[in-house]
């Protein structure tokens, strides 16, 4: 059984969550001395100034990275809502990148570029399906035409309207 003391900021990130919201708040309107001297006073809580500051740091990427799991969340159920020719991988990857940009905050290019890439390809990969769903389209009504002139049962006029028919042609 260990006997070490427990580390000055594991008893702040013990504390509850509303307690920890409250420590870093007061932590961005006051200096961290200030903030010891309260938690101390008032809380009895004792912790170094820079036992709070690590918990002032580690807090504070918590919160960048909740907040931007629930935006990032929102906008991937928005984005599936919507109707999304994006695939489950590349939802994901969209995702994922979408979630470094929003949690590191810092705008790095090259998590954007790759951001815009996935979306850039599923826009095209929507114009691919729609150009092979119209070839296929075409090649059937080309093997209907070809059907209709090989029957020999069928008089001129009809084979004229049911061609008419084949290419929508009124």
């Amino acid at each position: 059984m260990s006997t070490r003391k427990p580390r000055g900021d594991a008893k702040l990130k013990m504390l509850s969550d509303e307690l920890q919201e409250e420590i870093w708040e007061r932590q961005n309107k006051s200096t961290h001395a200030a903030v010891c001297k309260w938690l101390a006073e008032e809380m009895d809580v004792c912790t170094s100034v820079g036992a709070l500051s690590d918990f002032y740091a580690w807090f504070s990427l918590r919160r960048d990275l909740r907040e931007a799991d629930t935006e990032i969340t929102g906008l991937m159920d928005l984005i599936k809502e919507r109707g999304s020719s994006l695939d489950l991988q590349q939802l994901q990857e969209l995702e994922q990148a979408l979630f470094l940009l929003r949690a590191r905050k810092s705008g790095d290019w090259k998590q954007q570029k790759a951001a815009l890439e996935l979306v850039i390809k599923a826009q095209t990969g929507k114009r691919e399906d729609r150009k092979v769903a119209l070839m296929e389209q075409k090649v059937a009504q080309a093997d209907k035409a070809k059907e209709l002139l090989g029957d020999k049962a069928l008089t001129p006029e009809e084979r004229d309207r049911k061609m008419k028919a084949v290419f929508g042609i009124s």
